[in-house]
């Protein structure tokens, strides 16, 4: 029986920026603003948007060659920061904050929602798209031995430092391996960003000894598009549960379906 995984629907946060002028003691620093709807892409079971008390996004500062790091103090959408006022915020911007590198790169190791939001010259408006497609992994009746989930591929990298092209980050980089901690757990349920791009899929679920005790993959490459989730059918690890090919074919949803959203 397929269980019913939500799905990440990204929602485009349209920003204003202002530039309001306070006294400090720098000062040639002014506090820049962006104005938010109180909406984003958040992964939440219920479909709820909001933005959440102490949610940050990493806007690129040309003038200094760095990021400016934006808050929302109270989950308003009203992000501030002080910044000197000859900044010119332009290149990129980016969420969450932890993941920004430069102006067309970031470095990222499994988080849930990655966006960037191309900076158009002479414009304040930001739209925030999903930079690549994601795939979920279930797994029940987790066994005791369970350590880690290993998500791989032999023909892109996961993780790691990427150069976004166009703000999609694309198949490429050498090979490498996930790892996420499952011990202890009774179940698996997780949303890992991937690149876009045609390859194939593997996941593994293994000891403390690093030995499989479940394995499944993709039935062959698959086509992986941006902003698309990729569902594997929900795996049992319960002993008596009857065990398939290991090869199984992924059901694809698209998260940007709203086209209202990001217009």
């Amino acid at each position: 029986m397929k269980k019913l995984l939500y799905i990440v629907i990204a929602a485009a946060s349209l920003m204003t920026l202002v530039s309001c002028h306070r006294e400090t003691a720098d000062s040639t620093l002014v506090e820049w603003i962006f104005e938010a709807p109180t909406t984003k892409a958040v992964l939440d079971r219920d479909g709820k948007f909001s933005w959440e008390a102490s949610d940050r996004i990493s806007v690129w500062n040309a003038t200094a060659s760095s990021f400016v790091s934006f808050t929302t103090v109270t989950g308003s959408g009203k992000f501030r920061a002080m910044a000197p006022a000859d900044a010119h915020f332009e290149g990129a911007a980016y969420y969450p904050e932890g993941i920004a590198k430069g102006p067309s790169e970031v470095s990222l190791c499994g988080e849930a929602m990655p966006m960037c939001a191309i900076l158009e010259e002479g414009s304040n408006v930001l739209h925030f798209k999903h930079i690549g497609a994601f795939v979920s992994i279930s797994v029940i009746n987790l066994s005791p031995e369970a350590d880690q989930l290993v998500i791989f591929s032999d023909a892109t990298a996961l993780s790691g430092d990427v150069t976004l092209s166009d703000g999609v980050w694309l198949k490429g980089g050498t090979p490498d391996v996930l790892r996420i901690p499952v011990g202890g757990e009774s179940a698996v349920q997780q949303v890992i960003p991937v690149p876009v791009g045609s390859y194939s899929l593997t996941y593994v679920i293994e000891n403390a000894a690093h030995e499989e005790l479940l394995r499944r993959e993709t039935s062959g490459d698959w086509n992986f598009g941006r902003a698309i989730l990729y569902r594997f059918p929900v795996a049992n690890m319960e002993p008596s549960a009857v065990e398939q090919s290991l090869a199984t074919d992924l059901e694809a949803f698209d998260v940007e379906d709203d086209s209202d959203i990001w217009e």
